[in-house]
């Protein structure tokens, strides 16, 4: 088995873990799952990152969209949301927020090398219950109706 092979499996045994069939989350490519959980959905892939002294090494990357800003947010409501982020992100122990293109993003990223599918499996419960309580919070504080 190549190691990239042994990375797979260990994604797969993770989603099985939390109660998902892993065929029903494969993608056309062989790196990336689709997965969704309640009210949240994740991207799982793995690739390879380079690091800061140009070595590379294979990550794996969950992945949820938790809120779409409101094309029509005040700047005022933009510095709000980003002071938020920033702020719940320092609490966080694996996952991190990110803004790219107006959607606010819910991702944790581990060394492949560093994990099994156990500790895997707890990061995507919690990236998925994470993503569906700061999606909910999200829309009421930053897009209420009305």
């Amino acid at each position: 088995m190549s190691l990239l092979e042994k990375y797979y499996k260990t994604v797969e045994d993770a989603i099985q873990r939390v109660g998902v069939d892993p065929k029903t989350c494969r993608t056309d490519q062989a790196n990336k799952w689709f997965l969704h959980r309640g009210a949240a959905d994740v991207v799982i892939f793995v690739r390879e990152s380079l690091m800061y002294n140009d070595t590379r090494r294979y990550t794996v990357v969950t992945l949820s969209p938790v809120f779409l800003m409101p094309a029509d947010m005040s700047p005022e409501a933009k510095a709000k949301l980003q002071k938020h982020l920033l702020e719940v992100n320092h609490k966080f122990i694996t996952e991190r927020f990110s803004i790219d293109e107006n959607v606010v993003f819910l991702s944790a990223t581990t060394f492949l090398d560093d994990v099994d599918d156990v500790s895997l499996s707890i990061i995507i419960d919690s990236q998925s219950f994470y993503a569906q309580g700061f999606a909910q919070e999200l829309q009421q504080t930053f897009a209420p109706v009305g």
